[in-house]
């Protein structure tokens, strides 16, 4: 405190006393000044923080003043020196101690002086800065009346005055702080005509703008605002001005900061964006309009008001579409329609952006290369954010146009910011979207880029890994399937095994090359890729890679006719399947290596067979389908054995394996074949029902109609054969209801059939039917008249039936005519028959004549005599009977004897049977 009241001292001393009124000036004896100046500073540093009396400083005053000249004006001039001077140590005690302003005694010593002097010599000169000095130290001991009341006085007294401007400042100030804004304009207003000067100036415009807002008047608030911002406006070399902000210090840039606000805010109020639009276009534009045009979209854009917000960024953007800050509103144009949620003008927003401030384009040549640099970095992020965000929705939308606009946005990114960091991120991410759209090819290229173009990176293994994917894809596309994208696969697992040698994926890769290697036909080098997997600590590596290594292995020694070892692989692959652990759906399971055995055993048999080893290679394939019953190879081995087996006439160990067929397979491609053969080793041991049962099968599973008719024939000579008359009754029934039946030898069939079943009528039917569809043809063919002589002889010997089921009684008149009918129709059948070519038939047929004619002697032989003849009459009776029956008997030997005369075409049981009919009847002297 005492090195600061020792330099108000040096300075009080400093000072002159005088009057510019007065024809005469006089310096004050600096001594007396010193001595009692310092006793009064002295006491108040001593004092400290203690109050100087008044009336001890009163009293020091008036000694002080005592020792000058009685004139009033030094007594007035040395009073102006005295309150300025304590103006001074007033102010600099508030510096020191901010908490005294504002007190009622924060200036005391220095009102109280300029108080005298304003009372005993109001004209004395310097007044107008007594009052200047009066004022601001009633305005800051807080008693703004008297501090105002004195400013008027200033102002009307003294309008010449140098403080004139600054009072009318000073007033208006009061005017503002009370909430008189008219009151405070006016003031602003006379302190401005007064042409106080730049820095006074501008202060007092800012605070007349501030005044006119207040009073709401915004039109005038806005002129004030640009009249007073333009004087911070510089003029560029090519003329135009500039608000030059980082020429601005720091305190008027936050003044120019607060007037652009109250601007931006006023023309808010006043209408909006439209009226800013109109007020320049009439008052002239200004180089500082983004500073207007952006806060004020902001303002509507906080404020949710986004239509507005937008019109203000698409006005500016209008107005100047190549100002440097053309960029920045149209990021607040994306913001703004982000927030307002509207998508579709968000992307044509990104899209112009990138459009509009392309390289080389009219904004880009229009700027300079600072200017290219801010954008720089707003583009790329741009770029990002938007082919992100295009990602993002074509993913939850699933749309084909925006996965385009995200790929055309990641092309566009990676081509105009190829070595930024991003890069590699982006390399993935545009694989991701070929990904999502099944364009698998180009996402394996942009996978496989991002991961091994670029140094390592967080997506690098991720992107390796995806490239397999997108590969694995492509090949699960059946018909692409092909060596070319098998090889590319191999080159990309080759590719994440080189560069993440380290990675937990590295023996699920291994696998995948392994297993692509053996299918694109490299059986050497997946030999080697599963020796890897093989040698592996199984804890990294897995029992299912075990399986897998073994079972293509294999394979390709399988597919190399290395049967042995191929065995010797198959067989280490089931014993690791048989573990617990082992869970691989998609590997191969105990059924396929079975399978894959059993096809080695086969191949082994096969070449039992093709060297003509019939009973070694039948043995051979019948015990695959032992050991593996249920394999899908059992089934063929089985055909195998069976056909081996009866190329060794091994015929019940061939039926064996064609049943197990026809059982075992019965939805099997190989049971008609089965089938077939049964059916050939049933007839071959006259097991007709059985085989019959083969051909009902086989003809249900018939395509072709002569194929079915084949088989049909087939069918009905076994039912007749095994004598199965209902079965071929019943079958040819139902045939007959698809086709009607003319087939000679089916219709013989279905009489015989119908003739044991006792349905004479059906028989009969069928008899005639073929008697006379024969008849009718000019050539007979001798199959068909096998047929049709087979039908005449059973027709014989259903009339024959019929013949010796009528009994001659008594009178004969009555029975007998019906009886040599019935026999009439029976010889007639019977030399049809007789007429066949074949001797089996005609000599069956010439027989059962004979027959009937010994048949018809003894039937007379033993009629029934009537009981009225009288002994001569009976001799008679007799006679007559005897006469008709002894040509019956001469009939039947010369019948017997012509079957015997054709011995020499053929023997056969007929003509014994006609033999021995002839000896007997010689030998009892019949005939």
């Amino acid at each position: 405190m005492k090195v600061i009241y020792c330099s108000l001292i040096l300075t009080l001393c400093s000072l002159e006393f005088g009057c510019a009124d007065q024809p005469y000036t006089r310096k004050v004896e600096n001594e007396k000044i010193q001595r009692v100046v310092s006793k009064v500073m002295e006491e108040k540093a001593t004092a400290q923080t203690s109050r100087v009396s008044q009336d001890d400083l009163t009293k020091e005053f008036e000694i002080f003043l005592g020792q000058l000249d009685a004139q009033s004006q030094q007594q007035a001039a040395a009073l102006q020196q005295l309150g300025h001077l304590f103006m001074i140590m007033e102010e600099e005690q508030i510096r020191q101690n901010p908490g005294l302003l504002f007190q009622r005694d924060a200036h005391r010593f220095s009102i109280g002086i300029y108080e005298r002097i304003r009372s005993q010599y109001p004209l004395t000169p310097g007044m107008d800065k007594v009052l200047y000095q009066l004022a601001h130290g009633y305005y800051e001991e807080n008693q703004k009346e008297k501090a105002l009341a004195t400013l008027h006085e200033l102002a009307t007294r003294f309008s010449k005055s140098g403080f004139y401007p600054e009072t009318s400042f000073r007033i208006g100030e009061i005017y503002f702080d009370e909430g008189k804004y008219p009151e405070a304009s006016e003031a602003y207003f006379k302190a401005l005509e007064a042409n106080p000067g730049r820095p006074l100036t501008e202060k007092i415009s800012y605070k007349m703008t501030w005044a006119y807002f207040k009073m709401g008047n915004y039109q005038k608030t806005i002129n004030q605002a640009v009249n007073t911002l333009n004087r911070y406006t510089s003029k560029k070399t090519d003329g135009t001005t500039l608000l030059d902000i980082e020429s601005l210090s720091e305190p008027t840039w936050d003044q120019v900061k607060e007037l652009l606000h109250l601007a931006v805010l006023s023309f808010d109020f006043w209408g909006g964006v439209s009226k800013t639009r109109n007020y320049f276009d009439f008052h002239g534009h200004v180089s500082y309009e983004n500073l207007i045009y952006r806060p004020l979209g902001h303002l509507y854009l906080n404020r949710g008001k986004f239509q507005e917000a937008a019109l203000a960024f698409e006005t500016f953007l209008s107005l100047y579409p190549t100002h440097e800050e053309a960029p920045n509103f149209q990021m607040d144009l994306i913001e703004t329609y982000r927030k307002a949620e509207k998508w579709d003008y968000v992307k044509r927003a990104g899209m112009a952006f990138i459009e509009n401030y392309k390289p080389e384009g009219a904004w880009w040549n229009g700027n300079n290369a600072s200017a290219h640099a801010k954008i720089k970095l707003l583009r790329k992020d741009l770029l990002f954010q938007q082919a992100q965000a295009y990602h993002a929705e074509a993913q939850q939308n699933k749309k084909k146009d925006d996965y385009l606009l995200a790929i055309r946005s990641y092309q566009a990114f990676l081509r105009e910011f190829p070595g930024e960091r991003e890069a590699p991120r982006i390399e993935y991410f545009l694989g991701e979207a070929f990904f999502e759209t099944g364009q698998f090819e180009q996402a394996a290229v942009e996978y496989e880029t991002a991961a091994y173009q670029y140094p390592l990176h967080t997506y690098s293994e991720e992107a390796a890994l995806a490239a397999l994917i997108s590969h694995e894809k492509i090949l699960s596309r059946e018909h692409e399937k092909n060596d070319t994208l098998n090889l590319n696969f191999l080159k990309s697992c080759q590719s994440f095994l080189k560069a993440f040698p380290g990675s937990d994926k590295k023996f699920n890769v291994l696998v995948k090359a392994m297993t692509l290697s053996f299918q694109s036909g490299r059986p050497l080098e997946g030999r080697v890729f599963a020796q890897q997997v093989l040698t592996a600590p199984l804890e990294k590596a897995g029992v299912n890679s075990q399986v897998q290594a073994h079972y293509l292995t294999g394979k390709s020694y399988f597919e190399e006719r290395n049967y042995d070892k191929a065995e010797m692989e198959f067989k280490e692959a089931m014993r690791w399947t048989s573990r617990a652990d082992y869970h691989d759906p998609e590997g191969p399971g105990a059924k396929t290596l079975k399978t894959f055995l059993a096809s080695i055993q086969f191949k082994k048999a096969e070449i039992l067979k093709n060297s003509l080893k019939w009973a070694e290679a039948a043995a051979a394939f019948y015990h695959i389908y032992e050991e593996f019953p249920d394999g899908e190879i059992a089934l063929a081995s089985l055909m195998n054995s069976g056909s081996a087996f009866l190329e060794v006439k091994d015929y019940p160990s061939a039926e064996k394996a064609f049943l197990a067929v026809r059982d075992q397979y019965p939805q099997s491609s190989f049971v008609t074949e089965a089938k077939t053969a049964l059916a050939n080793l049933f007839e071959r041991e006259n097991k007709w029902k059985e085989a019959a049962q083969e051909y009902e099968f086989l003809i249900k599973n018939a395509r072709l109609p002569d194929q079915k008719n084949r088989l049909a024939d087939k069918l009905y000579t076994l039912y007749f054969r095994a004598s199965d008359w209902a079965d071929l009754y019943q079958t040819l029934e139902r045939d007959n209801k698809t086709k009607s039946i003319d087939n000679f030898k089916w219709l013989y069939f279905y009489a015989a059939a119908a003739m044991n079943l006792k349905k004479e009528k059906d028989a009969f039917s069928a008899i005639e039917n073929n008697l006379t569809a024969f008849n009718k043809k000019n050539d007979h063919d001798p199959e068909e008249e096998e047929w049709v002589m087979k039908s005449a002889l059973l027709k014989g010997e259903m009339l024959a039936i019929q013949f010796g089921s009528i009994l001659l009684a008594d009178p004969l008149q009555k029975s007998l005519p019906l009886k040599k009918e019935k026999l009439k129709e029976a010889m007639e059948a019977f030399s049809t028959a007789a007429q066949s070519r074949q001797l089996e038939i005609s000599s069956e047929a010439i027989y059962h004549i004979g027959n009937l004619f010994e048949q018809f002697a003894d039937d007379l032989i033993h009629s029934e005599r009537p009981k009225d003849l009288n002994a001569e009459q009976n001799e008679i009776y007799e006679q007559l009977l005897r006469n008709q029956i002894d040509p019956l008997y001469r009939k039947a030997v010369e019948v017997y004897q012509k079957n015997v005369t054709l011995k020499f075409q053929g023997d056969n049981d007929w003509i014994k049977k006609s033999a021995d009919r002839l000896s007997r009847l010689q030998a009892e002297g019949k005939g």
